[in-house]
């Protein structure tokens, strides 16, 4: 079990920025399963998430820039308010009941991920790729995807209204409802 000053990664585990105060950059938790931790405020920088599981893990105000989520499964127990997801890697990852309002997700990969009743209305996905993505019974209002890349994307009742494709509404398969396009 790895161990940050004083916090092992375990259920319950405080891993916090206000507790720890320990720069967890580039920390390897490929493959655990990660149950009610806070890392709120944490700096998982570069941080490889690649194939975790992801309940009860409070992530508001962290900093996943660059952090490894490929493969990982996140469940709607656990708070995705992080401070960014700056480039990103969640490719074949599985989301279902997630919130990321307002979230900073820009150049971001979703490759092949699957999204499933989750919300992230007022978010940014500024050139993020969702090439292959499987995103059903989401909430995207309001959102900045502005040349973001939806190739193969399966796209079914999502709710696109108010947010920023460049101007243009983009064809899914199968097809999605377009609202007011800026």
């Amino acid at each position: 079990i790895p161990n940050f000053k004083n916090c092992f990664i375990r259920p319950q585990a405080d891993c916090s920025w206000k507790t720890i105060r320990q720069n967890l950059t580039g920390i390897d938790l490929s493959g655990a399963t990660l149950t009610d931790i806070d890392f709120s405020g944490a700096y998982l920088r570069y941080a490889n998430l690649s194939g975790t599981t992801l309940r009860g893990v409070d992530l508001s105000e962290a900093n996943l820039a660059r952090a490894d989520m490929r493969g990982s499964n996140v469940d709607g127990t656990t708070n995705f308010q992080a401070r960014t997801f700056y480039k990103a890697d969640f490719s074949g990852a599985t989301l279902h009941r997630v919130k990321g309002y307002k979230g900073k997700f820009n150049f971001t990969k979703w490759e092949n991920a699957t999204i499933k009743n989750s919300a992230f209305s007022d978010a940014r996905f500024y050139k993020a790729n969702f090439d292959g993505v499987d995103i059903k019974n989401s909430d995207m209002r309001y959102t900045n995807l502005g040349k973001s890349s939806w190739k193969g994307a399966t796209v079914k009742k999502v709710n696109f209204k108010g947010s920023n494709f460049n101007s243009f509404c983009l064809k899914f398969y199968p097809a999605a409802d377009c609202y007011d396009w800026v």
